[in-house]
């Protein structure tokens, strides 16, 4: 059931236009590498946060999606149903996990479980000797699935310091996935930075690292402005330039020179110099002889400005 997870697509990127948007197995996955970051410097008064723990949270928090799909603010769909659709499917999903009769697991990382007490499990981050498999815990289905459950109602609630960081994680991963779309595709996701303010965010760490993002994307979209800018107006120069072309009106219009004065029996003609004209190119015949112009002929280049 779980599976599900990797092909169904995170409805916010499909709604906005994404090209092959992420998995909701994607975003769960970041995240749960993100919480492995958890800083020490993380504390409310006396309570802390475990990475560890915040790992196996975040790598729960969205499993009632493999039943219920991404539920996104444009579904219109209340908080109080969405949690009730969502609790309902975390039922059904422990359910199976009590039919499963789970053999032992064993934990290959340095991030070990020492036991399955529901809603505590005690966690170390000392790693295990070399060559030597860490803790294996032999747990029977019923702990595990309460275990996985009340995780996820603890993050539900948001009540607790590691939920509130996890949820913090959530958010931040959306919005750095919302980047990277961005540079990567012609789309534009303003609308989730406008949504997700600062003042969404319940701790400092996490929302320092916000602000670095914020800071760093309207750097980019400032520059990629300007160089859109200056791209529109090359573009329209060139425009203009075949425009002109293909009037008939080349580039560098030359000034009409006078006209020549006319004696009797001769024609006006606009110049005696060659050059380019509004209307045409002047031409001249001298005399190899004589030296003297002998004719002064006007090629149209409306026709052709190459004749």
């Amino acid at each position: 059931v779980c599976g599900q997870l990797k092909w169904r697509k995170r409805t916010g990127w499909v709604h906005n236009g994404v090209h092959r948007p992420e998995s909701i197995s994607d975003h769960m996955h970041r995240m749960t590498l993100l919480a492995l970051l958890a800083p020490s410097s993380l504390r409310d008064g006396a309570e802390s946060v475990d990475p560890c723990r915040c790992a196996l949270m975040a790598t729960v928090h969205d499993l009632a999606e493999a039943l219920v799909g991404d539920i996104a603010p444009a579904d219109r769909v209340t908080a109080s149903v969405k949690l009730q659709l969502e609790e309902d499917a975390m039922h059904k999903l422990v359910g199976l996990l009590d039919q499963a009769a789970l053999p032992s697991l064993s934990l290959h990382t340095s991030c070990t479980v020492k036991s399955c007490t529901p809603g505590s499990p005690s966690i170390s981050l000392e790693p295990a000797e070399e060559g030597i498999l860490a803790t294996t815990v032999v747990a029977q289905s019923s702990p595990m699935s309460r275990l996985v459950f009340e995780l996820w109602q603890e993050y539900a609630a948001g009540t607790t310091l590691t939920a509130r960081f996890v949820k913090d994680l959530d958010k931040f991963e959306m919005l750095v996935q919302a980047d990277e779309y961005e540079r990567a595709q012609d789309v534009d996701l303003e609308d989730f930075f406008v949504r997700t303010t600062n003042d969404k965010f319940h701790t400092t760490e996490v929302r320092g690292w916000v602000e670095d993002l914020r800071r760093d994307r309207d750097r980019r979209r400032a520059e990629t402005s300007t160089l859109g800018k200056r791209n529109r107006s090359t573009s329209a120069a060139e425009q203009e330039q075949k425009a002109q072309e293909l009037d008939g009106e080349p580039r560098n219009v030359a000034k009409r020179s006078e006209p020549m004065k006319r004696t009797r029996g001769e024609s006006a003609l606009p110049c005696i110099q060659p050059g380019i004209f509004s209307y045409g190119i002047a031409r001249q015949v001298v005399s190899p002889t004589t030296g003297r112009l002998e004719a002064v002929s006007v090629v149209d280049t409306t026709t052709s400005p190459n004749e």
